[in-house]
């Protein structure tokens, strides 16, 4: 049996969290300096976007809504960073 947890005492445990969002900066200091966008028309084509002209001060999901398809013309994406192109961190030896 799963015990329940009273109303009220989840949402006031979590209540000193606050939501930071991650900035291009913050992207590029874990490696990452392309964003993977997912067209918002969702069956066309993902492509990766290059950020480094921009500034380190704005915030990764700002740039989504702005964003227009060039293949279908859907305005609005979901920009997320690119993991793919980050470098493994390997557990048993340091990167060069």
């Amino acid at each position: 049996m799963v015990p329940r947890i009273p109303p009220g005492v989840l949402a006031r445990s979590l209540a000193h969290l606050t939501h930071v969002m991650m900035t291009l900066g913050n992207m590029r200091e874990n490696g990452v300096r392309s964003l993977a966008i997912t067209c918002g028309a969702l069956w066309c084509h993902r492509p990766a976007l290059d950020v480094s002209g921009y500034a380190d001060d704005v915030t990764v999901p700002s740039l989504g809504p702005r964003m227009v398809c060039t293949m279908c013309g859907a305005v609005g994406a979901d920009a997320r960073p690119n993991w793919n192109e980050r470098v493994p961190v390997s557990l048993f030896c340091r990167n060069p």
